[in-house]
């Protein structure tokens, strides 16, 4: 049946005050998108997590795109539950009611036309975060240099890329099963100076806004802790939004990245920084010898009996369970991990069974929501489940080029010399220093690689940051010009 019949499906589960035209839209964007990237991403990137086949991608894209959809054209439920952390403009017509039906053939709906300024905005908004789930799904499991060209080729396939004039028009789409299908003519402009992965799309200005330009200017507290402290770049506000918006409309997800890039972290401030009178945060973390029944033993032991054989937190708030190294317990046997396996059954089941002596029976737990940091499969890294991760919106994290990491670090350690006791002298070199720091780090990762015999030759930017730690560690006094 291939992704259509999933599309189709899609379509008709959207609430019905979203326009059958708006329908007819969103097929014509996904028949111009989908097959075009997943054949170029397969073509030309490197995926950095194994088993996440077309149809879990795709799926991925379509949970993304509702949360959208529910903002532009809330439903009744998603009225009251959403309408004060909206900040979405909402499209003109959204209160009358549009049949539910959707096209018998997807793709083949009328033409969309704008017939005034109305239809317009939706067209640009629609087409806006199309892209941006696009680029957040489909692109979000391949690595930096990957993102970079799959960034030229899509503002290339929809017409705005910089060497479009070199390139004939093209009038149709192919499709897999060798159907064709007319060119959608964006209206929707890319940003000129920032690649798609560095912006995101905002309603209210109906165009691509970076992503700095979206959080307030950032001041460390004098009290703070070094370890505590995350500075927002690119990365961080991006990945945050994309959790953010995954705890407001309950998707699972899993931030997937090498050593150093701080998933734990952001991962905890976010879950932290929640509403406490409506969000319970719970971590944990997984090792080799974690087993099926600690992991359900300290679930449970965080959920309230709400009446026979269900379970759940305090009435009132929901559980964000957070899973730290996922991928690390042991297989057994049957090359099986039972704690994931178990998170599975939850995630297809509504629950697990009690391993009690006089109770055996099924446990339902409800308002909870699994999302999970790993590293990346390399190695003897263990791979998780295909019928686990597919539950999740994958995230890959990559790593920090040269400028973010100066951003970082410079802010870090220009904070450490504006404490009390270092002169000016000091606060001269911070620039200096950084710069140096990171310039070594680099030469060591690339001369010092590893061997059998020195197989602790693995560094990242945990180091990097562990050295700044130090030198905040120094006393002012014994440091001397």
């Amino acid at each position: 049946l291939g992704w259509p019949a999933l599309f189709h499906s899609w379509l008709g589960l959207l609430p019905p005050q979203v326009p059958e035209k708006v329908r007819g839209l969103l097929a014509d964007l996904a028949h111009n998108l989908v097959d075009p990237s997943l054949h170029f991403i397969h073509k030309n990137c490197r995926p950095t997590v194994p088993g996440l086949n077309d149809m879990v991608c795709i799926a991925t894209l379509l949970r993304f795109l509702r949360t959208f959809i529910l903002e532009l054209f809330p439903d009744d439920d998603s009225a009251s539950d959403h309408a004060e952390e909206s900040e979405s403009p909402k499209a003109s017509g959204t209160g009358s009611q549009a049949p539910t039906t959707v096209p018998t053939e997807v793709g083949r709906s009328a033409e969309w036309r704008a017939t005034d300024n109305a239809d317009l905005d939706q067209q640009m908004w629609l087409e806006g975060y199309f892209l941006f789930c696009t680029v957040w799904s489909l692109g979000a499991i391949i690595d930096f240099e990957g993102r970079q060209i799959f960034d030229h080729w899509l503002r290339t396939e929809i017409g705005q890329g910089s060497d479009i004039h070199l390139r004939p028009r093209k009038t149709v789409v192919q499709q897999k099963d060798g159907s064709e299908h007319r060119v959608h003519r964006f209206v929707t402009q890319c940003p000129d100076k920032h690649t798609l992965y560095e912006c995101m799309y905002c309603p209210k200005e109906s165009k691509f806004v970076h992503w700095l330009d979206t959080v307030k200017e950032f001041e460390i507290p004098p009290d703070t802790q070094f370890h505590e402290i995350i500075v927002p770049t690119v990365d961080t506000v991006q990945y945050s939004y994309l959790l953010r918006q995954a705890i407001k409309y309950q998707q699972p997800l899993i931030f997937v990245g090498s050593t150093g890039t701080g998933k734990s972290a952001l991962m905890r401030s976010v879950l932290q920084d929640m509403d406490e009178a409506t969000y319970m945060a719970v971590s944990m973390q997984f090792s080799s010898q974690t087993t099926c029944g600690q992991t359900q033993s300290l679930i449970d032991g965080k959920m309230e009996r709400r009446r026979k054989a269900v379970f759940g937190p305090p009435i009132g708030k929901r559980a964000l369970i957070f899973v730290d190294d996922v991928h690390m317990p042991e297989p057994d046997t049957y090359g099986t991990q039972p704690p994931i396996e178990l998170m599975r059954q939850w995630l297809d089941q509504g629950g697990w069974y009690e391993h009690h002596k006089d109770n055996k029976g099924f446990k339902e737990l409800r308002d909870l929501t699994f999302y999970c940091a790993m590293a990346l499969p390399s190695g003897g890294l263990n791979l998780l489940s295909p019928r686990f991760i597919r539950h999740f919106h994958v995230v890959t994290m990559t790593p920090f080029d040269d400028k973010t990491m100066s951003k970082i670090f410079g802010t870090l350690f220009t904070w450490v010399l504006s404490k009390e006791g270092w002169q000016p002298w000091a606060r001269t070199m911070s620039s200096n220093l950084v710069d140096a720091t990171i310039s070594l780090f680099r030469t060591i990762c690339k001369d010092l690689r590893p061997t059998p015999e020195k197989s602790h030759y693995l560094f990242n930017q945990r180091d990097v940051s562990k050295v700044f730690q130090g030198m905040g560690m120094a006393a002012p006094a014994q440091v001397k010009d």
